[in-house]
């Protein structure tokens, strides 16, 4: 037997080895031993390492058995002394963990080293902002409204292993919400998207944005509203702001000079968003007039104009001093074929009755009283109406009715006077609004007499005649 530095012994036969030597049935070579430099290990639930040394001979072997499942271990078996490193895996349970380990070796030996696992806790992150739902992402342009709410996450693990747990996923409401377009507004857990109304505007996407009381990191979803188209429908003029026609007749004295006109045109509008209005369009209509004396201006005040879209226009006449009344018709025509006619009619300057009186006719020593022709017209020496006055008439006032004349207008007169077949003188002479002309005629030894006079007509006027016969005994 020889002695070796690690106080065993090796057993020789000559230069040969033993393996084994018994004494009768005891086994007295090899002398086997087995010790491991624990007894026991306590691992946290995340897990962790430790060194376990096993003591045996040289040559001799050793199985190491009972690791609890999912740990590990450098080595099971071997052969001499060894340190195996135990590995216990992060525990996902709520469980502890305890067993024992069991080295086996050469000459039945064994030896034991308990280990033991705390339980494995759930370790849970804050929760996060991962996306944000909105029931209905698509709106018309009449608007609507849809539920909505924030996705939020948070992740666990196993003792606080990463990649070891899983994560929760959980809704919550949105707070300082933000959208992209005003035409959207969130109230708590609602997402209102207003009508267009009359607004024309394109199909739209609008941003939604939001946090939550767990994560200021906003998380955001898109969602549509449709075009506002306009659809113009029939038009019509309206005039003088408030009257709704297509056209407007007015009279006039004869002496008025000028009116005047608004005139706009209106449109139906029906909006895809269900709305309906009337608006001014903004084209201007072209006039023409049927009669010279009406002339036309445009007043419209163009400053004001992009607000009001109110055309105006100005109607200047003068005074009508014909015999007639008169009528223009201004033609206004809107570019879309709009017609819109406007008829000034104005009075003829008016007519009054004109008289002529004659004054009583002066006579002496008992003449004979002849008789008296007037004869008068508006054309000088054309002589439309005529008058006799004989005898004793004419020692009265008598007064004639020439008819309705307009003031200003000249009346002419022939007057032809007869003596009655006496010597006479007649004189006659011009009393109020009556122009002789010649201012007096005087026939001696004939019986006719005649004499021209004028007058202009006024309102109402009465001119006057007067005259005299004078006596000079009979004709020859």
């Amino acid at each position: 037997m020889i002695g070796t530095g690690n106080k065993k012994s090796k057993l020789f036969l000559g230069k040969t080895p033993v393996r084994k030597a018994y004494l009768g049935a005891v086994k007295v070579y090899p002398n086997s031993f087995l010790e491991l430099s624990a007894t026991s290990f306590e691992f946290a639930a995340a897990g962790n390492t430790a060194e376990l040394n096993i003591e045996v001979n040289d040559g001799q072997t050793w199985n190491l058995n009972g690791l609890p499942s999912g740990w590990s271990v450098s080595a099971t078996a071997g052969t001499g002394p060894a340190t195996v490193t135990i590995t216990a895996s992060n525990n996902r349970s709520t469980n502890a963990v305890t067993a024992n380990l069991i080295v086996t070796s050469e000459d039945d030996l064994s030896a034991i080293v308990s280990v033991s696992q705390k339980a494995g806790v759930k370790i849970y992150g804050t929760w996060k902002n991962v996306g944000l739902t909105i029931d209905k992402t698509s709106f018309p342009a009449s608007g609507g409204s849809s539920a909505m709410r924030v996705q939020v996450q948070r992740i666990w693990t196993w003792n606080g292993v990463a990649g070891s747990g899983g994560a929760d996923a959980s809704t919550a409401s949105p707070i300082h919400a933000t959208t992209s377009d005003s035409i959207a507004t969130v109230s708590g857990n609602t997402l209102i998207v207003e009508s267009l109304d009359t607004t024309i505007k394109p199909a739209t996407v609008i941003t939604i944005s939001a946090e939550t009381e767990y994560d200021t990191t906003k998380v955001s979803a898109n969602i549509t509203q449709t075009e506002n188209k306009a659809i113009y429908g029939d038009t019509h003029i309206v005039y003088n702001e408030s009257d709704t026609g297509t056209s407007l007749e007015t009279q006039f004295s004869y002496n008025a000079n000028y009116t005047g006109l608004s005139l706009s045109q209106r449109q139906k509008v029906d909006y895809s968003s269900g709305a309906t209005q009337t608006v001014r369009t903004s084209t201007k209509p072209s006039y023409q007039s049927s009669a010279t004396w009406v002339s036309v201006s445009d007043t419209t005040d163009y400053n004001d104009y992009q607000t009001s879209r109110i055309y105006s226009f100005l109607f200047s006449f003068g005074e009508n001093l014909t015999p007639s009344s008169r009528t223009a018709v201004i033609t206004f025509t809107f570019p879309n074929g709009d017609v819109f006619k406007m008829t000034i009619k104005q009075d003829a300057i008016p007519k009054t009755f004109q008289y002529l009186k004659l004054a009583p006719l002066n006579t002496s020593n008992g003449m004979q009283i002849g008789s008296l022709t007037v004869e008068w017209g508006t054309t000088n020496g054309n002589y439309s109406n005529s008058q006799t006055f004989t005898g004793d008439t004419l020692l009265a006032v008598q007064t004639l009715t020439l008819g309705q004349y307009i003031s200003g207008q000249t009346i002419y007169f022939r007057f032809t006077g007869t003596t009655g077949g006496m010597k006479t003188t007649m004189t006659f002479s011009s009393g109020s609004k009556l122009s002789l002309t010649s201012g007096r005629y005087v026939y001696t030894g004939a019986d006719t007499i005649e004499f021209y006079a004028t007058m202009t007509a006024g309102t109402s006027d009465t001119a006057v005649l007067q005259w005299t016969f004078s006596s000079g005994g009979l004709i020859d």
